[in-house]
């Protein structure tokens, strides 16, 4: 019986058990050391990465936001600029068709002046005696002063009246 109750002695595989259960224990105590900082590690990373992705989020949320306000602008710019456009061409065809009637009384006053020119030509002519009655210029250059007789100050018609009016010994038939 002292056997059984006494203390048993080391042995060498004992010893060697007990190495191998302490090696055990240490590469366990290592590895749960090994897990915490990799779980640790990761926590952090991770809270870094959430950071990040709010940080951003909020980059592309602003810039989405001054990418609306910039479409908007441009909107209203185009918007501006196609009133402008149709307001511009609205008047240049207004002044385009101020500019033919311009041009248009122009050529109706340069016609008339023209006519005037030619009215007191003739009746120049007619008053000069240079043409005979039986000159062919004759009628033509009298049917010019009659039918242009408005074109006449009061004073030439009133000299081309009393022409047409003397008696046969004036000059018009010499």
């Amino acid at each position: 019986m002292s056997e059984n109750t006494a203390p048993e002695k080391e042995t060498p595989g004992n010893e060697t058990q007990n190495r191998q259960n302490a090696l055990l224990r240490y590469m366990i105590i290592m590895f749960a050391v090994a897990l915490v900082l990799v779980l640790l590690s990761m926590v952090l990373q991770n809270k870094d990465s959430n950071s990040t992705i709010t940080q951003l989020h909020t980059s592309s949320t602003n810039a989405l936001a001054k990418a609306e306000a910039l479409q908007n602008k441009n909107r209203e710019l185009e918007e501006k600029l196609a009133s402008q456009k149709t307001e511009s061409e609205t008047k240049i065809f207004a002044l385009q068709k101020e500019l033919e009637a311009t041009r248009k009384a122009a050529e109706a006053l340069q016609k008339a002046k023209d006519d005037e020119i030619k009215v007191y030509t003739a009746l120049l002519t007619l008053l000069s005696g240079s043409l005979a009655q039986e000159d062919p210029l004759y009628a033509p250059t009298l049917k010019i002063v009659e039918d242009g007789r408005a074109y006449l100050s009061v004073e030439a018609a009133g000299l081309f009246d009393a022409w047409l009016n003397a008696p046969e010994a004036d000059p018009k038939t010499e």
